[in-house]
């Protein structure tokens, strides 16, 4: 910041323990605190707020189709287990089943459709 006094002599110093100028932030708000003191102990202070988001969309990568073959029990279902897909994304991200059922499930014979969906913290989103 640019200071100006009518004494003269003072210094600057930055107050905040957020991340060094020049350094990479990550997604997130980010108060920058700085404090101008003068030769005879007078201070001002100022803040600035920078915020980093994140415009990509996240990805999600999901296993390949499943072929379950049902057990000897002659019933119409089996119990399938498969890993549930995991969303990343630059920023924080959670994955959700949107639809289909948790591994581990009976699943009748026939076709279930499966779906995830990946959001970030700033609301993008992929299935």
């Amino acid at each position: 910041p640019a200071v100006t006094d009518n004494c003269g002599g003072f210094t600057i110093a930055r107050t905040d323990a957020g991340p060094a100028n020049g350094s990479s932030f990550a997604c997130g708000s980010y108060t920058i605190n700085f404090t101008a003191t003068d030769s005879v102990g007078l201070q001002s202070r100022c803040a600035f707020t920078i915020t980093v988001v994140d415009i990509d969309i996240p990805v999600i990568a999901c296993p390949a189709n499943i072929t379950a073959v049902r057990g000897d029990d002659n019933a119409c279902s089996t119990n399938v287990t498969f890993v549930e897909p995991v969303g990343t994304g630059a920023c924080a991200t959670t994955t959700n089943r949107t639809r289909g059922l948790a591994p581990g499930s009976r699943f009748n014979v026939g076709s279930t459709v499966q779906e995830y969906t990946v959001t970030d913290i700033w609301g993008n989103s992929a299935k």
